[in-house]
């Protein structure tokens, strides 16, 4: 009995076919848990606050609605205060004339401060469905947000199994399956973490949001002040007008950075697809430099959506 032919051989093949049908496991889990995770997360940029925080009557926006009350009182009193500054600045200003214009102006003022104070929560839970809105209306178009696993990388594996299994035996079979294995574990591991990150940002944008809708009763209160205290309220309103695009932002950032898997530039990264012939080697590091193409492109796309914020207020200004 020859130990090598006989024994080591089979062993080699089959261990090595088992690798490999872990690593191609490990491969689609880890795509298929990213895509579940995107897909939360594109669910929350098509909802209102208020569905995120469970609905209407749920203990979490019970106690959002508890704590814009509180709010409220708070900015009644505030509204006064900064009105009666803003009134004083006006009578006692030397360099003008008071008419009743002026007077008139103030108590108009001193009105929509009011209306700002006592409709807060409607105005920015408006203003906050408005990106909401516009990622329903983009996702509407087909953009597609997952990576597709039977199209773009499945191909490409069972390109490799084949060729190990029809040129490769042994201990060189069980070898590039190791290489496989080890190259899987990275790239299952890289997938989730930018997964989670992803997933993770579309939340903390909407705590954010969250605790931003109390706050806007104080800064309506503003508009009733004179010119630096009204700045306060185009401040807080322009910040809130930002955190609605934010989402719209992380969501072309998403679906542009998706769309580039499958373009050109992948295979500008990745190289050209080997051929059956070409052996389990060439096959192997395709298969190393498409996979680190995807987590390079996806790893700036989830870097890109966690600077977002940023990016969304330069644009509002």
């Amino acid at each position: 009995m020859d130990f090598v032919s006989d024994i080591l051989t089979p062993l080699g093949t089959k261990m090595g076919d088992s690798l490999n049908n872990l690593a191609r496991t490990i491969i689609k889990g880890g795509c298929t848990f990213y895509n579940r995770l995107v897909n939360l997360a594109s669910d929350f940029f098509t909802q209102s606050p208020a569905e995120f925080a469970g609905g209407e009557g749920s203990d979490a926006w019970n106690l959002i609605m508890n704590c814009n009350t509180v709010f409220v009182s708070i900015a009644g009193t505030l509204l006064i205060v900064f009105w009666l500054i803003g009134y004083m600045s006006e009578i006692t200003d030397i360099r003008q004339e008071v008419r009743m214009e002026q007077q008139i102006k103030m108590y108009i003022k001193l009105l929509f401060a009011e209306f700002l104070v006592c409709n807060a929560l409607s105005i920015v839970s408006w203003i906050f469905s408005i990106g909401a809105n516009v990622c329903g209306k983009l996702l509407g178009t087909g953009m597609n947000l997952g990576v597709d696993y039977a199209a773009d990388i499945r191909p490409s594996l069972e390109m490799l199994n084949s060729e190990i299994n029809s040129y490769v035996q042994g201990l060189t079979s069980l070898g590039n399956n190791i290489g496989l294995l080890i190259l899987a574990i990275i790239f299952g591991m890289l997938i989730i973490a930018i997964g989670v990150t992803i997933f993770l940002a579309s939340i903390k944008r909407f705590l954010k949001i969250l605790v931003l809708i109390p706050y806007a009763t104080l800064a309506g209160a503003t508009v009733a002040g004179n010119h630096t205290i009204q700045r306060t309220a185009e401040s807080f309103y322009r910040y809130a007008i930002a955190a609605s695009f934010e989402v719209v932002t992380m969501l072309l950032m998403l679906g542009i950075g998706t769309a580039l898997l499958k373009g050109n530039m992948l295979q500008d990264l990745a190289g050209t697809a080997p051929a059956a012939s070409d052996g389990a080697g060439t096959i192997l590091v395709y298969i190393l430099q498409m996979l680190g193409a995807k987590a390079v492109l996806l790893g700036c796309v989830a870097t890109g959506i966690k600077q977002s914020e940023q990016i969304t207020q330069r644009i509002v200004g």
